[in-house]
């Protein structure tokens, strides 16, 4: 079982990883590489991080937990809530590209973070969680256009928002694009069932 990430040493070694990912490349970067740099010996990576992956999947978690204070916030709900949150996160991957890069291309094989091991559950699957209950809020007060379940729409809108990433980063599109591809995207599938999109959501200042 790995340590709890509240170690001054787990910070460093994230810390560290994303640095050298963010000059090499994930696949450029080696465990050895990362311990060497932060002065933590090998064995006591494993400690905090069971594999080089874990890496990818705290910088996730911390993406998505931006993302949330953001709508916290702003003390917005419903459909007002899944804009900002999608806008906020497309903002904060937007500005790592090459780890961006690297979370969507392994997305389908990251681990749950070792800094979110008291949720145990994946990224995608606390996002798409959190989407339901934002649509359970909002659409009993909604006239959707076609009949609209909220497990199949948060699930649609999860990998909108995580497939619209992939593309993005594939396009090389500029920083900026990525925010409007999926605001755009998110606000399509809302408007087919109902929910107001008029509303200028916004991210951090």
């Amino acid at each position: 079982m790995y340590r709890a990430a509240s170690s001054e040493t787990f910070e460093r070694l994230f810390q560290t990883a994303v640095s050298l990912v963010r000059k090499a490349g994930y696949e450029g970067v080696t465990v050895s590489q990362i311990t060497q740099e932060a002065g933590v010996s090998k064995g006591n990576f494993f400690n905090y991080f069971p594999t080089k992956a874990h890496v990818l999947s705290e910088s996730l978690r911390r993406s998505v937990d931006s993302a949330f204070e953001a709508v916290r916030l702003q003390g917005v709900a419903g459909a007002e809530a899944i804009l900002v949150f999608s806008r906020v996160l497309a903002e904060v991957l937007a500005t790592d590209r090459v780890v961006t890069e690297a979370l969507v291309f392994h997305l389908s094989g990251l681990p749950t973070s070792p800094g979110g091991a008291q949720v145990m559950v994946r990224e995608e699957e606390r996002i798409r969680s959190w989407l339901e209950a934002r649509l359970d809020e909002a659409l009993p007060v909604s006239v959707p256009l076609v009949p609209a379940d909220p497990g199949t729409l948060a699930f649609l809108l999860t990998w909108t928002i995580l497939g619209t990433s992939d593309e993005w980063v594939r396009s090389e599109a500029d920083r900026e694009a990525l925010q409007g591809m999926i605001s755009g995207r998110v606000e399509f599938l809302l408007d087919s069932v109902g929910l107001p999109t008029d509303t200028d959501g916004g991210g951090p200042s």
